[in-house]
């Protein structure tokens, strides 16, 4: 009965000042989806994926959803935080819808795509699995305008800069400046070893 005088107050709403009012179940629809994210988030944070293939099976486009302030979507916050397993989980869920590639380099209000985030963080696990399944993801860059590579070796993480190298070296189409990555890295080494090194090699002292 509520919601039945509801509508009708807000039709006549909308016909007089000519307003375009926001429904009752359009509402409930915001709300639910509201619910889903929050618990989508959680799940993926906490590395279950019992939880989150339930959801994406009743909900297949939850994949695109923004899951933080920062427009992370899920693929974003399992390569940032999730164990390696629910990761290749995800990956193999993913493969079997149609946009695959689309889904692989969606992006978060950085430009980040699930690959940096892997990257960032130093997850090389996620990031051998992101290269191998979308070896394209080597040249999406941010809206600061690194790629993976550079953000590789901005973070100095030698390791991921040293696969991501090798992969992209397998097609130099792919990133025509290799050469110059490789010796822009061995410089920030260089001037890290110089300003850390007598920081890194000095004994530790009790109260010092």
């Amino acid at each position: 009965m509520f919601l039945s005088c509801l509508r009708r107050f807000e039709d006549q709403l909308e016909a007089d000042l000519g307003l375009v009012l926001e429904k009752p179940a359009t509402r409930e629809i915001k709300a639910a989806r509201s619910e889903c994210e929050k618990k989508l988030y959680e799940a993926t944070i906490r590395g279950n994926w019992r939880v989150v293939k339930e959801i994406l099976e009743q909900d297949k486009d939850a994949v695109k959803y923004d899951l933080s302030s920062s427009g992370d979507k899920l693929l974003h916050i399992a390569a940032a935080y999730s164990p390696e397993d629910f990761v290749e989980n995800l990956l193999l869920f993913i493969e079997k819808e149609e946009e695959v590639k689309e889904t692989l380099e969606q992006k978060n209000k950085d430009g980040s795509t699930a690959l940096h985030e892997a990257v960032s963080v130093g997850n090389k696990h996620a990031m051998k699995l992101l290269v191998h399944k979308h070896k394209d993801l080597l040249t999406i860059s941010d809206i600061k305008g690194q790629d993976p590579l550079m953000k590789a070796s901005n973070r100095m993480r030698i390791d991921i800069f040293s696969h991501l190298l090798k992969v992209a070296a397998l097609d130099l189409s792919q990133v025509p400046d290799i050469k110059k990555r490789g010796v822009n890295l061995v410089v920030n080494m260089i001037t890290a070893k110089q300003y850390l090194g007598p920081v890194l090699e000095k004994p530790a002292t009790r109260g010092g």
